[in-house]
C-alpha cells in the first residue's frame, strides 16, 4: 500500500522529486514485521524468538552494582590505543559536486575544490568516512549521508553526567560538505542528539529519514521542549521494509549532469529503544540499505552514461539474529548456486557495511542487544560477505565493561578463524576515509 512521505522531503539545494514511502517487494514473500502489544497497542516487538528479550532493571542495577568498567583514558593514552586522524577534507570535497553549497562553516563561499565526479573512478564510488561510533559519513553519486550523528561530549540526557566522550568529533558540523539525508537508527543518546540535530538542519537542512514514532515524539511542536527547534525539519518515517527513494539531478562544477535515486529501506535488526522511564519500545529501532543507482551526462555525443547500482548497508544497533540472513535474501535472492560466476557473486552482495563490533561485555547481560566481535564476523557472513565491512559503536564513550581497544584486536582474531580476506572487514581510525 502506498502512502505519502512528507512533502517536502527532497534536497533543497538540489532539484529532485518529492519522494514517496512504499513497501520494499524484491524477493521475500512474507518480510518479517514488527508486532505491537501493551495496553495501547502502541508497544513494538521483534516477533522472533528472542527477539523481545531485554534485560530489566533488575539486570541492569546487578551488572552496575559489580560494573568492572575500565577507567577514563588519559589523551596520551587514548591516541595510543583508539587514534585519531585529521579528516582529509579534500577527500570529502572532491567528491561532493555541492561543495561550493555547503555549511555555515564556509557560508556558501567560492571554495576550490576538484571536481571529482568527472573522474571515472570517482562518480560511482563509495566513499565512507568515521566521525566515532555509529556515526559515517556516506558518499555516493553527488549524495552525501550521515548516519546515527551525536555532535556531543556525553551520550545522557544532561551534559555534565552520563558516559564522557574520549574522543572528540574528527571534524566540526558545519565544516561538512553539504549534508543531504540524515538517518537515525534508534532513539538511544549515543545515536539521537537534540542539539546535533538542530545543528544539522540549521546549516544543511537535510532530510532526516527515521523509524516509526520518532517523527511524533522528537520533530513536532512541543512548548519548552529542546526539540522544538527542529519541528520544522524535513522527516520521514519508515516502519521495517518500507523504502524511500530520494532523486536528485546534481550539476557538477564542470556543468556536467549526475542524475542520482537513492532508495532508503529500513530493514530489521534486534535491538530496544528507550529515553525516559516511560517509553520502553514506543518507536521502533532499524538498520538501513542504501542503494544508489545513478547516470551520467557529459554534454557530448556519447550521450548519456549509466552508471552501476551501489549499495551499502548500516547495521544501527544490534544483537545477532536471523533477519541479516533476511536482509541479504530481500536484495539477493536466495544462496548463490555452486559455481556461480565471478560476476554474479560480485552483484549478490553489498558493497558496503557498517557493523557494530563494540559494547559487548558481559555477555550475560549485552548479548540480547548488542554484538560482539565473533557476532559481528557472523552478520558479515549472513550478509554474504560485502565488499568491504567497517567496524563501528566503539572506540568512542565508555559504555561497557570490555577494554577500550578491545573490539578491533577480538575482530581481528576472529576474522582470521572465519577465513576471511585481509581487507575485508577492518576498523578504520576517528576521521580515516575509505573508498571503495
Amino acid at each position: 500500500m502506498m502512502k505519502k512521505a512528507f512533502d517536502q522531503a527532497y534536497i533543497a539545494t538540489l532539484q529532485s522529486q518529492p519522494c514517496k514511502i512504499k513497501r520494499s517487494m524484491l524477493h521475500l514473500k512474507n518480510p518479517t514485521q514488527p508486532t505491537k502489544s501493551g495496553l495501547w497497542g502502541d508497544t513494538f516487538n521483534a516477533p522472533w524468538e528472542g527477539g523481545d528479550r531485554v534485560n530489566g532493571l533488575f539486570g541492569l542495577v546487578q551488572w552496575k552494582s559489580g560494573q568492572n568498567a575500565p577507567p577514563f583514558p588519559s589523551p596520551e593514552e587514548v591516541q595510543k590505543r583508539v587514534p585519531s586522524v585529521s579528516v582529509d577534507t579534500e577527500k570529502l570535497f572532491s567528491i561532493s559536486p555541492m561543495a561550493g553549497i555547503c555549511g555555515t562553516g564556509y557560508g556558501g563561499s567560492n571554495r576550490e575544490v576538484t571536481d571529482g565526479l568527472d573522474e571515472p573512478n570517482q562518480k560511482n564510488q563509495i566513499q565512507t568516512t568515521w566521525m566515532g561510533h555509529a556515526s559515517f559519513l556516506v558518499q555516493c553519486s553527488g549524495v552525501n549521508i550521515l548516519t546515527d550523528p551525536v555532535w556531543v561530549d556525553r551520550a545522557s540526557p544532561v551534559q555534565f553526567a552520563g558516559p564522557k566522550r574520549y574522543v572528540q568529533p574528527p571534524i566540526e558540523i558545519e565544516d561538512l560538505p553539504q549534508i543531504h539525508i540524515v538517518t537515525i537508527s534508534h532513539n538511544h543518546y549515543d545515536h539521537l542528539c537534540a542539539s546535533t540535530v538542530t545543528r544539522l538542519h540549521k546549516a544543511f537542512d537535510p532530510v532526516f529519514v527515521v523509524p516509526l514514532g520518532m517523527k511524533s515524539r522528537w520533530f513536532v511542536p512541543n512548548f519548552g521542549s529542546k526539540w522544538s527547534k527542529n519541528s520544522m525539519a524535513k522527516v520521514v518515517e519508515l516502519n521495517w521494509w518500507e523504502e524511500v527513494p530520494c532523486k536528485f539531478t546534481i550539476k557538477t562544477p564542470s556543468e556536467h549532469t549526475l542524475s542520482s535515486c537513492v532508495t532508503i529501506t529500513s530493514t530489521p535488526v534486534q535491538h530496544w529503544t528507550t529515553r525516559t522511564s516511560f517509553d520502553r519500545n514506543k518507536e521502533l529501532w532499524c538498520g538501513f540499505v542504501y542503494c544508489f543507482e545513478s547516470n551520467a551526462n557529459y554534454g557530448t555525443d556519447s550521450g548519456t552514461e549509466l552508471l552501476p547500482p551501489r549499495l551499502a548497508y548500516h547495521a544501527g544497533d544490534t544483537a545477532y539474529c536471523p533477519m541479516f540472513l533476511e536482509t541479504a535474501e530481500e536484495f539477493f535472492g536466495g544462496p548463490l548456486t555452486s559455481g556461480g560466476s565471478s560476476d554474479e557473486e560480485s552483484r549478490c552482495r553489498f558493497d558496503l557495511a557498517m557493523i557494530p563490533i563494540g559494547a559487548y561485555d558481559p555477555r550475560w547481560f549485552l548479548q540480547v542487544q548488542h554484538v560482539d566481535p565473533k557476532e559481528a564476523v557472523q552478520v558479515h557472513l549472513d550478509l554474504r560477505r560485502p565488499r568491504l565491512s567497517v567496524g563501528m559503536h566503539w572506540g568512542t564513550w565508555i559504555l561497557t565493561d570490555e577494554p577500550i581497544d578491545e573490539p578491533p584486536l577480538l575482530l581481528k582474531a576472529e576474522a582470521q578463524k572465519a577465513g576471511l580476506e585481509e581487507g575485508e572487514f577492518v576498523v578504520l581510525k576517528h576521521g580515516e576515509s575509505v573508498a571503495i
